[in-house]
C-alpha cells in the first residue's frame, strides 16, 4: 500500500528524512518539501515516482540526495545547487542529468550512477564530467562520477592497460606549477569484479595521490573512495568507469621555499612526478580490479569546449533533452 503524505511543512528542525521503499508514486511527494530549511539528507530509494517536485531545488542545506533503485525515475529537478552527494544507482529509466547538477556545494560533487546503463549511452560519462568541470573546476572543487562503461573515453589521451593496476605514475610538464592555465588532472579508471564475474560483491576502493619530490620522498594526498554496497546501494554489475577530477590545489604542488629558491627552480624545470595509488578503503576488505586507467591534464581551453555542449542542452518544464553523441554535439 502506497504511503500518502499530505504535508511536510512545520518540520523546520528536521535534518534527515528517510522515505525509502514507501511505494511513493508520481505526485505523492508534497511540493512543500521546500519548507524543510534544515534538511541535510533526503533518502527516497526504491520508490515509483517518475519525476520529483521542482521545489526540491529550494532546499538550501541539502547535502545528500539518495534515489537508489527508483526504476521509473526519468528526470531530476534542476538546478540542484547545494547537493554534494547524489546516488541514482539502479535508476534504469534516467537518460540525462540536468546541468548544472551542483553549483554551490562546499567541497565538490560525487555522483553514483552505477547500473544506469541508459544514462551511460553515447559516452555520456565524458559529457557529464565536462559539464561539472565547467561549473566546479574554476572553484578548485573535486568531481567524482561512477557510471557503467568498459572503455576509456577518447577524451583521455593517455592510459595504462594492464591486468590489474595498483599505482600509476605521471611526469608533469616542466614549470606546470607556474602555468596559471593548468587547472588539474582528470582520471578515468575501468573497474571490474575482483573475481572476474559480472557481480562485484561487497568491495571498496580508494585513490590516494602521491607527490614524488626531488629526493623521492613521497607525500600522500587523501583522494576519493568508493564502497559498492554502502547503505543499501544497488549491487554493482559489470564494468564501470570511475571518473575523478583532482584540482591543482588538491595535488599540493606547494612552493619549496623551505629548501631555497634554487631547489624550487630545479624541480620546476625538471617537472613534478605524481602518482595515484589504488588501495582498499577499509582494512581487510577487497578492492575491485582496476583494469585500465586514463588521464588528462585539464587546462582552461578544455573548459571552453564545454560551451558547445551547454549550447546543445535544452530544458523544458518536464525534463532535459540532449542533442549530442559520443561526447560531442550533433
Amino acid at each position: 500500500m502506497a504511503l500518502t503524505l499530505t504535508s511536510l511543512s512545520g518540520l523546520i528542525s528536521l535534518t534527515d528524512l528517510n522515505l525509502s521503499d514507501c511505494n511513493l508514486g508520481e505526485g505523492t511527494l508534497p511540493s512543500d518539501i521546500s519548507h524543510l530549511p534544515s534538511l541535510r539528507n533526503l533518502i527516497l530509494s526504491g520508490n515509483n515516482f517518475i519525476t520529483l517536485p521542482q521545489t526540491l531545488t529550494q532546499l538550501p542545506n541539502l547535502f545528500l540526495l539518495r534515489l537508489s533503485n527508483c526504476k521509473k525515475l526519468k528526470s531530476l529537478p534542476h538546478p540542484l545547487t547545494h547537493i554534494q552527494l547524489i546516488d541514482i544507482d539502479g535508476c534504469n529509466s534516467l537518460e540525462v542529468i540536468p546541468n548544472p547538477t551542483v553549483t554551490n556545494s562546499t567541497d565538490g560533487t560525487s555522483i553514483n550512477c552505477s547500473n544506469c546503463y541508459r544514462l551511460a549511452e553515447n559516452d555520456y560519462a565524458t559529457t557529464l564530467l565536462k559539464l561539472h568541470l565547467k561549473v566546479l573546476a574554476t572553484k578548485s572543487k573535486t568531481i567524482d562520477i561512477f557510471i557503467p562503461g568498459s572503455e576509456i573515453p577518447e577524451w583521455f589521451p593517455y592510459y595504462w592497460n594492464e591486468s590489474s593496476l595498483e599505482i600509476i605514475k605521471l611526469q608533469l610538464p616542466p614549470n606546470i606549477r607556474k602555468d596559471s592555465r593548468w587547472m588539474g588532472v582528470a582520471l578515468c579508471c575501468i573497474l571490474g569484479s575482483p573475481l572476474g564475474d559480472d557481480a562485484w560483491g561487497d568491495v571498496d576502493i580508494q585513490t590516494i595521490g602521491v607527490i614524488l619530490e626531488r629526493n623521492n620522498n613521497p607525500r600522500f594526498v587523501p583522494g576519493f573512495y568508493l564502497e559498492s554496497q554502502y547503505h543499501g546501494r544497488c549491487p554493482v554489475v559489470k564494468d564501470h568507469l570511475w571518473l575523478q577530477y583532482w584540482p591543482r590545489d588538491m595535488l599540493s604542488l606547494a612552493s619549496l621555499e623551505e629548501n631555497g629558491d634554487e631547489t624550487e627552480d630545479l624541480v620546476d624545470q625538471q617537472g613534478y612526478r605524481i602518482g595515484f595509488w589504488f588501495q582498499p578503503y577499509l582494512k581487510a576488505s577487497v578492492r575491485p580490479k582496476v583494469k585500465k586507467c586514463g588521464f588528462r591534464l585539464v587546462y582552461e581551453k578544455d573548459l571552453e569546449e564545454t560551451e558547445q555542449i551547454l549550447a546543445c542542452l535544452e530544458f523544458d518544464d518536464s525534463h532535459p533533452k540532449h542533442c549530442y553523441t559520443n561526447g560531442k554535439c550533433v
